[in-house]
């Protein structure tokens, strides 16, 4: 869905675009950019313009059973029974984190850290949950990663202001262990406290160099580029020190041979990746500065009671249809306002510095996307400024007011701040009624703090099959399937993308498949092994689309189709799956047919059993 207004002072009704062809995701500003990069500004400062985060501190229930039954805040999720035709012999394999989930035999958060290394970032910080093993143990057998040190700290170490006030145990501690990645980048893994509430409760706790830009993603993101992540950069950079955060999307819109849009339903009876209701969003964007000026759930906007028989339910408040001051208020009309869903967040942001340091003073906000993205939306292009983010009510705090003032002072004393301080619009006013924490002073950090902020947004182009999160079942189905794909098949990057401009950001930068692999390109199909590992073949075996674990055995006749076999699986004869992941260690017997089927680790599953849609987990 599109639909245009322009950015006027007063909104106007919006135009209905009935092409299903995508309005251009090029920022003109990034494109006069040089190119992407993310190393270091030249400068006598050794702090790294970027870092990156990588949140790995979720279970990733919704990939139950292939990983464990406990939530990010130690909650248990209900277990799924296996059916009575199965047993649990025990074994030693056990669900790993989902970072850690193989795809094309390497985990997902290699892949990750191989994409951040050939992006040209120095520093990357992996946070963990208290007690999680599994990742320094697969990082230290990682190739080209070579082990630095570890230290551990405890929490009376931490500034008061880190912590959120509910939580004040002085005997938590966290550790923090570190790796050099093909002698170029350095990799921490800081481990989270076990009270951690959610992605903005992590960011409290890590501790980066206050002059860096932070570029958050999730663990199970699975991004094909060594320049994608400097496309965002690019779009981070393009409004100086007035942007807050800029927001990755995808745009995951697919059309059928007339050049209408299919929906998601269609998408995945045609073997794509369909997203449900609730991951859909409405997004409104600005045509030439792509500033974020509404992103609300669009399940929250269809089921609201008080919108239920009425239209139109969206609502954009004035102050946001202004434009950016780079053509000044005469040229306001010149943009327009683009409503679209056929975006999706990958849940990748580039945040300003200063807004860490937000999160430390607002210790209520527990959610990136569900709570701090909405918050710097609507405060953005506000005459408070910066201070608006904070909000009268947090700045009542002296702790707070200090940490605004370091802000202002870092923001002021830069002289590579963006900020047009000249530029004033009378049309930016607030009402009292608007929490907006402005600074009753005239000095040069309140000039600073005044000045509106705003929120960007990079669009990776449509037709990018490798831009994705592998947090659900379906989603780490296709995320293996593509993976295979495109490492046998080596497309070119004018090949992915519906934009020639950015196809050189698309160059391939996954990690080849492990020595020993046996690949069926014909079939879209690797065997792994090693020189110590094989795996067993049976005779007249069917395989299309799948991916064979190391040490797997699979028995004669039997046919596979989209299917993952992780490592030391065993799957007997006449069996039939489809569209399946078995985890390691399972058994399957002989005859069984599974469509739509997942099964745990160390899972045994007896012959002659047919399941559909079903998870088979150890009861």
């Amino acid at each position: 869905m599109t639909s245009s207004t322009p950015l006027s002072s007063s909104p106007s009704k919006i135009q209905t675009n009935a092409s299903s062809s995508p309005p251009s995701d090029k920022n003109p500003i990034a494109a006069t950019s040089p190119p992407s990069s993310l190393s270091p500004p030249s400068s006598s400062s050794s702090s790294p313009e970027f870092i990156a985060i990588i949140l790995a501190a979720t279970s990733g229930t919704r990939l139950f059973p292939l990983t464990p039954s406990t939530a990010f805040d130690g909650a248990a999720a209900a277990p799924t029974p296996a059916p009575p035709s199965s047993s649990d012999d025990d074994n030693t394999f056990s669900s790993p984190p989902k970072h850690l989930l193989p795809i094309g035999g390497v985990p997902i958060l290699h892949r990750l850290l191989r994409t951040c290394h050939s992006n040209k970032f120095e520093e990357c910080v992996v946070l963990v949950s208290s007690g999680d093993d599994m990742t320094l143990s697969s990082l230290r057998r990682m190739d080209d990663c070579v082990p630095l040190t570890t230290t551990t700290s405890s929490s009376s170490d931490t500034p008061q202001n880190d912590r959120n006030d509910a939580n004040d145990d002085d005997d938590a501690s966290s550790s923090s262990s570190s790796f050099l990645y093909q002698k170029s980048m350095t990799i921490r893994v800081q481990s989270l406290s076990s009270d951690c509430k959610g992605s903005a409760d992590a960011l409290r706790q890590v501790t980066i160099d206050p002059r860096s830009h932070a570029v958050v993603m999730p663990g199970d993101l699975v991004l094909e580029g060594g320049g994608v992540l400097g496309l965002l950069a690019d779009a981070h950079r393009c409004g100086g020190g007035a942007v807050a955060a800029t927001v990755l999307l995808s745009d995951v819109g697919e059309v059928d041979e007339k050049g209408v849009l299919i929906k998601e339903s269609a998408k995945q009876k045609k073997g794509g990746l369909g997203r449900d209701e609730e991951e859909m969003e409405y997004i409104a964007l600005s045509s030439k500065t792509h500033r974020i000026i509404l992103k609300q759930s669009k399940i929250d906007v269809d089921e609201a009671d008080e919108y239920v028989g009425t239209t139109p339910k969206l609502f954009i408040p004035k102050l946001r249809l202004t434009q950016w001051p780079g053509g000044g208020p005469s040229s306001r009309n010149d943009e327009s306002l683009t409503l679209r869903t056929d975006l999706s967040d990958l849940h990748v942001y580039a945040l300003a510095p200063w807004i860490l340091q937000l999160l430390r003073a607002r210790t209520t906000i527990t959610s990136v996307q569900k709570e701090l993205l909405p918050l710097l939306i609507s405060r953005q292009w506000r005459e408070g400024g910066i201070a608006s983010a904070f909000g009268s009510r947090c700045l009542k705090k002296p702790s707070n007011r200090q940490i605004l003032d370091s802000i202002l002072s870092s923001l002021s004393s830069s002289t590579t701040s963006c900020y047009d301080e000249s530029f004033s619009d009378p049309a930016m006013t607030t009402t009292a009624e608007e929490d907006d924490g402005r600074l009753a002073s005239s000095s040069p950090r309140a000039d600073c703090a005044a000045v509106p902020f705003r929120i960007n947004a990079r669009i990776v182009p449509r037709g990018s099959r490798l831009a994705l999160r592998a947090c659900t079942i379906p989603s780490y189905l296709y995320a293996c399937r593509e993976v295979v794909h495109h490492l046998l098949q080596r497309p070119a990057p004018a090949q992915l993308v519906d934009s020639s401009s950015d196809a050189d950001a698309f160059k391939s930068c996954f990690a080849p498949f492990p020595k020993g692999a046996k690949l069926m390109t014909k079939f879209n199909t690797v065997v792994l092994g090693g020189e110590t590992t094989t795996s067993v073949v049976g005779d007249k075996v069917t395989l299309k689309s799948s991916t064979v674990g190391p040490n797997v055995t699979i028995g004669s006749k039997s046919k596979l189709n989209n299917v993952v076999v992780m490592e030391g699986a065993v799957v007997g004869e006449h069996c039939t799956l489809q569209n399946s992941v078995i985890g390691s260690g399972a058994v399957i017997g002989e005859g069984v047919s599974f469509n739509d089927v997942q099964v745990g680790f160390g899972v045994t599953v007896a012959g002659g059993v047919k399941l559909k849609g079903e998870s088979v987990a150890r009861g």
